[in-house]
């Protein structure tokens, strides 16, 4: 029966709302710098914490699975995080930071713009009621246009969350939606950001002021710089390479974040408040601000809703390929595993793929010289192309981490570096990095 479900304790529930708010935290010191793609200053009529006036009533399956949906949440927080485009109603930017309130890890999953929505039922409803039209089919991106979120920020709840419900069969309970001014500012607060610009990148469009002109390399990226980076659009991979270097972007910037002290962090996020619409409370997230020292950054990866860019039906779409997507479904939302406690040992059924060109770069973080050189040439020794050698910034840690864009071709370093964990990363530069800790000296 109903009544006789498990129901959470007064210390569970306070725990529950403990981690939820340091998700809170977490989530809006990252949203406040993360990348958005192709923005303007957010329109300031928009009320934050506003809500839908669409009443939509639910069938019983529908409601079925809008229980579940929460149901499966109750240990897995989630904020949905928006970046709008020059028009300020499309969402071209669109992240999910989950925290896993058993776990203690937060993931942030990607899901391009281009994705493909056949709209609901429910979906349907809610827009003939908003506006007497129909529609059937359109971009993930444009369902906050035609949500008219430009007029109820509220509003995006019927339409593009819900479709992000739908499509990772959660629960979200908060959302972002940033503006370009605020992460300018955030990324020149911080003094900048030290990025590896993948590739050459030129573009001028008078129009909306946009002049991007980055060389590939290492580069220090001040707001403007950063906000080119972001803005950029032309890719070989179009859109999924754009996701990937966004990744890379935020992943760059948490770490300068975190190393910031709490009161400037409180001094940022009070200072950018006011132009993020969310219905997360100011005082919530100032409040528990100093959890953030419980945080660590090894517990951060990202994730990309797997899929393809095509053009076959005329517009261009990305896919999901629902198959892959299961497996990320259970990776992010359903892992178990405390942060810390990840078996080191890989599975006996694991394929090790041995592949010795992969690019691999070597980071001290034992603090002891010469690490990060030994290292290389051991590796070289054993047939590997070692590109990069350098100090981690963070040092004295004693773990050693084996980070890989495929965790299969991660496993053949399995035994060089002693008693490291293989965390699966795609948003990482090289194929392979390698974090040396002191307990892997030799």
């Amino acid at each position: 029966m109903e009544q006789d479900k498990k129901r959470f304790s007064s210390r569970q529930k306070k725990t529950l709302l403990r981690t939820f708010l340091i998700a809170a935290a977490v989530t809006f010191v990252l949203c406040v710098i993360i990348l958005i793609a192709g923005i303007t200053i957010y329109n300031s009529t928009l009320a934050a914490g506003a809500t839908s006036e669409i009443q939509n009533e639910l069938t019983e399956e529908e409601q079925v699975f809008e229980d579940e949906k929460k149901e499966v949440s109750e240990l897995n927080k989630t904020i949905a995080v928006f970046g709008v485009d020059e028009d300020e109603i499309r969402t071209d930017v669109i992240f999910v930071v989950n925290l896993n309130t058993i776990t203690n890890k937060v993931k942030v999953v990607s899901i391009p713009r281009d994705t493909k929505v056949i709209w609901t039922d429910k979906q349907k409803r809610a827009y003939n009621q908003l506006t007497g039209n129909s529609i059937s089919i359109s971009k993930i991106n444009e369902m906050a246009a035609y949500g008219r979120i430009n007029q109820n920020i509220g509003n995006i709840r019927d339409f593009t969350i819900d479709e992000i419900e739908n499509i990772l069969r959660i629960h979200v309970d908060s959302y972002v939606v940033i503006n370009l001014e605020a992460f300018r500012e955030i990324v020149d607060a911080i003094g900048g950001v030290d990025m590896y610009v993948p590739q050459d990148m030129y573009y001028v469009d008078n129009y909306q002021g946009l002049y991007i002109d980055l060389e590939e390399g290492m580069q220090h990226l001040d707001g403007d710089a950063a906000e080119g980076l972001v803005r950029f659009r032309r890719y070989p991979r179009g859109d999924e390479a754009r996701v990937e270097v966004q990744q890379t972007f935020l992943k760059a910037v948490a770490e300068k974040v975190m190393s910031q002290s709490v009161s400037s962090l409180a001094s940022m996020v009070t200072r950018l408040f006011p132009y993020v619409k969310t219905d997360i409370k100011l005082n919530e997230v100032l409040g528990y601000l100093d959890l953030l020292k419980e945080f660590s950054l090894s517990g951060l990866t990202f994730h990309t809703v797997p899929g393809v860019g095509a053009d076959y039906e005329g517009p261009s779409y990305y896919y999901i390929d629902e198959e892959k997507l299961d497996d990320m479904i259970t990776e992010v939302f359903l892992d178990t595993t405390v942060q810390g406690e990840e078996p080191i040992a890989s599975d006996a059924s694991e394929e090790v793929v041995v592949d010795t060109t992969v690019e691999v770069a070597v980071y001290n973080a034992a603090g002891v010289k010469g690490v990060a050189g030994r290292y290389k040439d051991k590796l070289q020794a054993a047939g590997y192309n070692v590109v990069k050698v350098d100090n981690h910034s963070e040092t004295g840690l004693e773990d050693s981490t084996i980070y890989a864009k495929d965790k299969s071709k991660a496993l053949q370093f399995f035994d060089l570096v002693p008693g490291a964990e293989i965390v699966e990363d795609t948003s990482i530069e090289y194929d392979i990095e390698i974090v040396v800790g002191s307990e892997s000296i030799e």
